[in-house]
């Protein structure tokens, strides 16, 4: 999934642990090491604004608005829409 960074920065390294911020009910089997308890953590490099993830990394980042689906700049009540 091609996300694209919420920021004016079009450059951008981060690294998201979607399992060490959500309670674990709302956590998916993949967002853990092969232990099945350690959070794993994904390195995300924006180039140029956006970024390919896995899927459900994608909809974390947009869930947590450190991403967008859309380079389009909308407004909050149209982004619910498509997202």
């Amino acid at each position: 999934m091609r996300v694209y960074y919420n920021g004016d920065t079009p450059d951008m390294a981060l690294q998201a642990c979607p399992a060490g911020h959500l309670p674990a009910a709302e956590c998916l089997r993949e967002w853990f090491e092969d232990d099945g308890t350690t959070p794993r953590v994904f390195p995300v490099r924006f180039e140029e604004g956006s970024a390919v993830v896995p899927h459900s990394l994608g909809k974390y980042l947009i869930g947590q608005r450190i991403a967008r689906s859309t380079r389009i700049m909308l407004p909050e009540h149209m982004r619910r829409l498509i997202a």
